[in-house]
């Protein structure tokens, strides 16, 4: 569910420039021009202006989410706030018919550690959307029939994404057997107990004062804007904004895992493919430690197109139908986890040695130079491309300054990469790919006959 942003020398016009002159992985750092600033009460702003792009995208993110979630009983609480954010102000009661006028895209996200909102329209409208988002998120009417309405959504979500979904419901026992004590364990949808029962109004307007503050509040606009225009909106709208005095609860610190935990469930008909999932902890993702930077040339290595397990399994070997892998950037040490769907016929067993074989290689044996500069490469392109367009760099510039603490880390990120070498690999190879940090959960359809 993924620092403050600085400035950089390209429009986003120049991206594919740059993706060009990517050609040995040494070449010229990628940057974005932006701009950090913070108001007296704590906020947070990043300014990234393109003046080749008509649009603005304005993200109004909450430093919060379901890692923020340490209350028994209110798993779930930051996404079903998410979904209040919609229910409007006294000023604008209707949200949808304030934003409607300007044509605009509206939606909301939450993960681990934060919660998202975002307003992409034509640039003339940035006076209006900075007027309306400060007002939301400092005015929402929150009552407890309005919370209990959005529960209902909430739950269906549930349904559909965890209890209806094998993938879902094989994460949520992923992880809640990964973790013993941090709040990763829970599901960023939250339980179902909390969501049908044990979640109160309460919960909610504690979470609300204590999170939707400046101090833990973060602006960040792209696009077509003038940054002496979108700071002075935002300080008179935010300005006399004050702070939250709720401390919030310290998040469980997790103990080391110390063995391979494993875990066989059965899905409730035959209409599956079975499926495994094979997580290792993983480094905590502050963007510019060799450890998390060893993490993303490890999973290029085994998952690009080319890459060696991707290979072996679907075109080698032929044993799977699709298998991937990833991890999000999370503030505290989480899982990458690869996901792997059998072909028919095809015994889990045999994918999953195929898997550590790989996973072993690479602790054992160092990747060649080329290889390594083959996926630094990859990486920055995937990176570059990735911001073509404001709402992109809004997102990645906000993410950053929340997981991260510093938006330059993306642009630091991708100068240290070229630093790794192929011992740095196998470093991390040997810490983080073994099978004392290893948890794995398979899923079988039942049996045709039960």
């Amino acid at each position: 569910m993924i620092g403050s942003r600085k400035r950089v020398i390209l429009g986003l016009s120049a991206l594919v420039v740059v993706v060009a002159a990517l050609v040995p992985a040494t070449a010229p750092a990628f940057s974005i021009e932006y701009e950090k600033h913070a108001l007296d009460n704590g906020l947070r702003i990043v300014l990234a202006p393109d003046p080749s792009a008509p649009t603005v995208s304005y993200f109004t993110m909450i430093d919060a989410g379901s890692r923020d979630e340490t209350k028994k009983g209110a798993t779930g609480i930051a996404h079903v706030f998410e979904h209040m954010m919609f229910r409007g102000t006294e000023q604008y009661p209707d949200f949808d018919a304030a934003v409607a006028p300007m044509g605009a895209q509206t939606n909301a996200f939450t993960g681990n550690d934060m919660t998202a909102y975002y307003v992409n329209a034509k640039s003339e409208f940035l006076p209006e959307i900075v007027a309306l988002e400060a007002d939301r998120v400092r005015n929402l009417v929150f009552t407890n029939e309005t919370f209990r309405t959005e529960l209902g959504p909430v739950k269906e979500e549930r349904r559909r994404w965890v209890d209806e979904d094998p993938y879902g419901y094989l994460e949520q026992r992923l992880y809640d057997l990964a973790f013993d004590r941090h709040t990763y364990q829970h599901p960023v949808i939250g339980w179902e107990d909390d969501l049908e029962q044990n979640m109160t109004f309460n919960d909610g307007l504690q979470f609300k004062e204590t999170y939707y503050s400046p101090q833990f509040t973060v602006i960040s606009v792209a696009g077509g804007f003038d940054p002496e225009q979108a700071l002075a909106l935002i300080e008179e709208h935010y300005g006399d904004w004050e702070q939250s005095t709720i401390t919030p609860d310290p998040i469980p610190e997790e103990p080391e895992q110390d063995r391979h935990r494993t875990d066989r469930l059965v899905w409730k008909d035959a209409m599956i493919a079975p499926i495994v999932m094979m997580a290792h902890k993983s480094p905590a993702m502050q963007f510019v430690t060799k450890d998390y930077l060893a993490l993303q040339v490890v999973d290029r290595l085994l998952f690009s197109n080319s890459g060696r397990l991707r290979q072996r399994l679907m075109v080698d070997n032929q044993l799977v139908e699709d298998v991937d892998a990833g991890a999000w950037g999370t503030k505290d040490p989480s899982l990458w986890t690869i996901t792997a769907t059998a072909k028919t016929g095809v015994p889990l067993d045999s994918i999953q040695r195929v898997i550590v074989d790989e996973l072993e290689r690479l602790r054992t044996e160092p990747v060649s130079r080329e290889e390594l500069d083959k996926a630094v490469l990859g990486f920055k392109a995937n990176r570059i491309y990735g911001m073509d367009k404001p709402s992109s760099v809004a997102v990645t510039l906000g993410r950053y300054t929340i997981i991260s603490g510093n938006p330059e880390n993306v642009m630091r990120e991708l100068k240290l990469l070229e630093a790794l070498t192929p011992a740095d690999i196998q470093a991390f190879a040997q810490t983080y790919l073994t099978a004392d940090r290893r948890t794995t959960v398979t899923l079988i359809p039942k049996a045709e006959s039960q």
